[in-house]
C-alpha cells in the first residue's frame, strides 16, 4: 500500500516544499495521525508546509501503473521533497533512520524439455528432464564465497563510505537474535562483508518458487514437460535494472544446457532502480533530529533490503527522496499474519508532528538547505 503527499510553506514569500509519501496501510494511518498531532501541538489550523498525499496500492506488484498515473497528473508531481514510508526501522529499542534501500527486478524463466509429460519408465535416463537441468542452472547462480557468479554483476557496484559502514556497524547484531526475529533459520550470504551489509549494501539473487511435476496430488510418474523458477534480483547504487537484465539473459543462455529450450521474462515496466538520499541533505538531518523526538532514543542509520518506487519519484519530481516507516522485519510482511506495532506508529506519529515544522524552519523552506 502507498500514499504521497507534497508540501508547500506557508509563509508565501518562501519556496515550495514538497514531499511525498509512499507506505503500508498501518503508515498510511501514521502520516494521518501526524498530521493532526502536528496541527494539535502548533495550534495551526493548517501544517508548517504544504502536503499532497498518494495512496498507492500497487507497490506489491512493484508500482507498475504508477509512473503512467503521474504522468497522467503532473499538478501532483510538483514538490520539493519526497518521502518514501513503505521502509523499516532497525529494532523497536534502537530506531534507525533509512537512507536508501535496493533496487529490483523479477525474472520467468521456463524451461522445457519433452513436448508432453511422459511417463519415466518409458523415457527414463534418455529423455531431457527439465527439472534437473534447471536445477543446474539455479546450482551455478553462487559461487562458495556466496557471491552471484553472473559475469559482470558487480562491475558497476558502487562501493559503500567508510562512513556509512562505521554507522551500520555500530548497530546492534546478533546471529541469533536475527534468525530469533525473522525466522531466518540460518545466517548466510557473501563473504566478506556483515550480514547487515548484505542486507542492505550488496546486491543479492533469490529463487522465489520453483514449480514443476506433480506439485500437487499424487505422482503419475512422469517426466514433467516443463519447470519453471521465478528469479529475484535485488540491486544496488551503481547498478542498473537495465544492464543487470541484459546479464542474466545472457547468463541463461550461456549456462542452460542445449538439450532444452528456455524462455525468460523480465517485465521491465515493473522494474525499480536503487536509490540512496544524499547524505548533506538537510531535510534528513531534520528527519533525524524529529525522530530522535519522536522516539525519545539515540538514531542510528540504515538501509533496507527491499525497493520502492522511490528512484521513480525522484525521476519524476527531480526532488530528492527521504525515508520514514515504523515496520519490523518481525512484522511479517507479505504475510498471512502481517502485522503492526501500535506503539511504534505512535512514536511515528510524533516524529512527523515535529518533521513539518522542522522543515518549515530549514533556511530556504526547502528540504536542500
Amino acid at each position: 500500500m502507498g500514499a504521497g503527499a507534497a508540501v508547500r510553506a506557508r509563509d508565501p514569500g518562501r519556496a515550495r516544499l514538497g514531499a511525498w509519501h509512499v507506505g503500508r496501510q498501518g503508515q498510511v494511518l501514521c502520516h494521518v495521525w501526524g498530521v493532526r498531532a502536528h496541527l494539535a501541538a502548533t495550534g495551526r489550523t493548517a501544517p508548517a508546509v504544504n502536503l499532497k498525499v498518494l495512496v498507492e496500492g500497487e507497490e506489491e506488484a512493484l508500482s507498475s501503473y504508477l509512473a503512467d498515473l503521474l504522468d497522467a497528473h503532473p499538478e501532483a508531481t510538483d514538490a520539493d521533497l519526497v518521502m518514501v514510508s513503505d521502509t523499516l526501522l532497525w529494532r523497536a529499542d534502537t530506531p534507525a533512520v533509512c537512507v536508501g534501500l535496493r533496487g529490483s527486478l523479477n525474472a520467468s524463466l521456463t524451461v522445457v524439455g519433452p513436448g508432453r509429460d511422459i511417463h519415466s519408465g518409458a523415457v527414463s535416463g534418455v529423455a531431457p528432464n527439465p527439472v534437473l537441468e534447471l536445477a543446474r542452472l539455479l546450482g551455478r547462480l553462487h559461487d562458495d564465497d556466496g557471491r552471484v557468479a553472473i559475469p559482470g554483476f558487480y562491475d558497476d557496484v558502487r562501493e559503500p563510505d567508510d562512513d556509512e559502514r562505521a554507522a551500520i556497524t555500530a548497530l546492534p547484531w546478533s546471529d541469533d537474535h536475527w534468525v530469533h526475529r525473522v525466522d531466518a533459520g540460518a545466517v548466510g550470504g557473501e563473504a566478506g562483508w556483515s550480514p547487515l551489509e548484505r542486507l542492505w549494501l550488496r546486491p543479492a539473487v533469490e529463487v522465489l518458487a520453483v514449480v514443476a511435476g506433480d506439485a500437487v496430488g499424487p505422482s503419475r510418474g512422469a517426466i514433467p514437460s516443463q519447470a519453471e523458477a521465478e528469479i529475484s534480483v535485488r540491486t544496488v547504487p551503481g547498478q542498473t535494472v537495465v544492464t543487470v537484465a541484459e546479464q542474466l539473459r545472457t547468463w541463461v543462455e550461456a549456462n542452460l544446457s542445449d538439450r532444452v529450450e528456455h524462455t525468460l521474462e523480465i517485465p521491465m515496466e515493473t522494474t525499480q532502480e536503487a536509490y540512496r538520499t544524499p547524505p548533506d541533505l538537510p531535510a534528513l538531518t531534520a528527519l533525524r533530529e524529529a525522530m530522535g523526538d519522536g522516539f525519545d532514543a539515540e538514531i542510528g542509520q540504515m538501509r533496507n533490503a527491499g525497493g520502492s518506487p522511490a528512484s521513480l519519484l525522484h525521476d519524476v519530481t527531480g526532488a530528492p527522496v527521504v525515508f520514514f516507516g515504523t515496520g519490523l522485519p518481525e512484522d511479517h510482511w507479505h504475510d498471512s499474519d502481517e502485522s503492526v506495532r501500535v506503539d511504534l506508529l505512535h512514536a511515528g506519529v510524533a516524529t512527523l508532528a515535529c518533521y513539518w515544522s522542522r522543515l518549515a524552519d530549514l533556511p530556504d523552506g526547502r528540504g536542500e538547505g
